[in-house]
């Protein structure tokens, strides 16, 4: 079996980011991350409910466009920053999703493409 790349992370400065997220919030992140798992803590076998925040950014002038599907804990959110920035590049996207229910830890899952309809 072959191992995933290893994402590349990027940071910009957050006078380079416009759009609807907080720009200190979208300065950063990772492009090609495949799978994120965040430990929660608490008592072991508990589940709680959480609404989950995702802050997106275009950060490549003149990239194409980037769609990619979202699981968050098994429920898919399509992302088209493209579409969803409205006005190019380094425009911060915020997408929530609630009711998303979790134990030990939360568990994102990144998939390229437009894979919903």
């Amino acid at each position: 079996s072959t191992s995933p790349a290893k994402p590349e992370v990027f940071r910009l400065h957050s006078s380079q980011v416009n759009g609807k997220a907080p720009a200190w919030v979208s300065a950063s992140g990772a492009l090609g991350l495949e799978k994120l798992t965040i430990p929660l803590g608490g008592p072991a076998g508990a589940r709680r409910r959480y609404t989950v925040r995702l802050y997106f950014l275009e950060p490549e002038v003149g990239a194409e466009a980037r769609r990619f599907t979202v699981t968050v804990q098994g429920k898919a959110v399509e992302v088209d920053l493209s579409t969803e920035a409205g006005g190019g590049p380094r425009r911060g996207v915020v997408r929530e999703v609630e009711g998303v229910e979790a134990g030990q830890s939360l568990v994102l899952t990144f998939s390229p493409g437009a894979v919903l309809s």
